[in-house]
């Protein structure tokens, strides 16, 4: 016969409450986040808490940095480890979503500069029209596919989108004036916040232990 497994309410209940506070702490952080625009001589290098929005079932904060080169060179023909790191989001979708959260909140005019006007105060864009920033999500041979994420000096926001498109991974974006590669990596915050895996087993982990006393 199986040993049953005892767990007290109250245990229970502080277990729920870690839970539950753990949840809140993670939306309220991303909540209407604004990221932090990393500014060298009035050039736009990159930012620091970027909120990325997935459909509905995940939301987190993420640094880029826009760097000129070839996808070989800059990525070590690789693609970025954050796409293997998570089970929470495919590379497509991050793609897309990174690529708009640059138009809606880094791509931006403010105290810090003239970005959204300017797009030649994009580091690796000196186009007075056009900067093209890719995020690279799959690679297949010679073929790389990226999410370009279009800002314009255009007043209109029509005229600002993400597009889909393929390339080659030795495509040196040094030789052109308005194209340039996003660097994603995972934000490092301050405050002690569980990452979404974390809450992913904390929650697996509660509704085991409240089957675990319904059986008890």
């Amino acid at each position: 016969m199986k040993p049953k497994i005892h767990i007290s309410s109250h245990w229970f209940r502080r277990l729920a409450s870690l839970l539950l506070g753990s949840v809140a702490l993670w939306n309220v952080q991303f909540a209407g986040a604004t990221p932090t625009l990393q500014v060298t001589g009035g050039i736009l290098m990159g930012a620091t808490g970027v909120e990325i929005k997935i459909g509905t079932t995940f939301t987190g904060l993420f640094d880029v940095a826009f760097v000129d080169g070839s996808f070989n060179s800059i990525f070590g023909g690789a693609l970025p480890t954050i796409y293997s790191s998570s089970s929470l989001f495919t590379p497509i979708a991050f793609a897309g979503s990174a690529s708009q959260a640059l138009l809606d909140s880094v791509f931006v005019d403010g105290s810090s500069g003239a970005f959204d006007t300017h797009p030649e105060n994009i580091n690796g864009c000196t186009s007075l029209s056009d900067c093209y920033a890719s995020t690279p999500y799959a690679i297949n041979g010679t073929n790389l596919y990226i999410v370009r994420a279009r800002n314009t000096s255009a007043t209109t926001s029509s005229t600002e989108k993400i597009d889909y498109r393929t390339t080659a991974p030795t495509t040196d974006y040094a030789n052109f004036n308005d194209s340039v590669y996003a660097v994603w990596s995972a934000h490092v915050s301050s405050s002690a916040v569980p990452e979404p895996a974390t809450l992913a087993l904390l929650t697996l982990g509660l509704a085991g232990l409240g089957a675990a006393r319904r059986k008890a």
